[in-house]
């Protein structure tokens, strides 16, 4: 609901979107539609911000992944699932 304001805004009154995004009152939100949302109302800057967030939580869930998959416990689990054979699981 609160992120359609920001939809609503950024259609109407570009300029309180631009204050809603300034003040990083919302964290959770559709990164890539709001995006494109502000390139529509003309603010460039504010849609390459948005950009580079959307960049950022990729790249910390991309490290978040390869800190999992070179743990222990999953290192194991996987070398368990790759023994198996299909008639055994």
């Amino acid at each position: 609901m609160a992120v359609q304001v920001l939809e609503i805004n950024l259609v109407t009154f570009p300029n309180v979107a631009d204050a809603i995004l300034a003040n990083g009152m919302f964290s959770h939100y559709d990164r890539p539609r709001i995006a494109q949302l502000c390139e529509k109302a003309g603010l460039y800057v504010r849609a390459l911000q948005v950009r580079i967030l959307q960049m950022c939580s990729i790249m910390a869930l991309n490290l978040k992944v390869k800190l999992f998959v070179d743990s222990n416990i999953f290192g194991a689990a996987l070398h368990r699932v790759a023994r198996c054979k299909t008639s055994d699981c």
